[in-house]
């Protein structure tokens, strides 16, 4: 918990110094920019926001029943115009789906 704090700081300030944010107007823009902004990131970060775009992608998966055209759509929407940190603080309230199966 304290690394990831850590991460979410140093994140949040690089996000007042113009941080890159996702570009997800296409599915095609949207990878191209989540792959831009993951080699701007190292270690733990980079970890970290990976994690994220998983763990949100997943969880909005099962939002739509897996419909793929949904699930783009509402991923689009959750992801587009967001730095890094937004990410982070997304997936952070994002329940584990997995959880619901019980």
């Amino acid at each position: 918990m304290k690394k990831l704090m850590i991460i979410l700081i140093s994140l949040t300030l690089l996000t007042a110094c113009g941080e890159k944010k996702i570009d997800a107007s296409t599915t095609e823009s949207l990878q191209n920019s989540v792959q831009e902004i993951s080699k701007s990131l190292n270690g733990d970060e980079l970890k970290a926001f990976q994690q994220a775009i998983v763990k949100i992608s997943v969880a909005t998966a099962f939002e739509t029943k897996g419909d793929e055209v949904k699930t783009q759509e509402a991923i689009k929407n959750k992801l587009d115009g967001k730095t890094v940190a937004e990410v982070l603080e997304i997936a952070e309230k994002v329940e584990n789906p997995l959880n619901k199966l019980d």
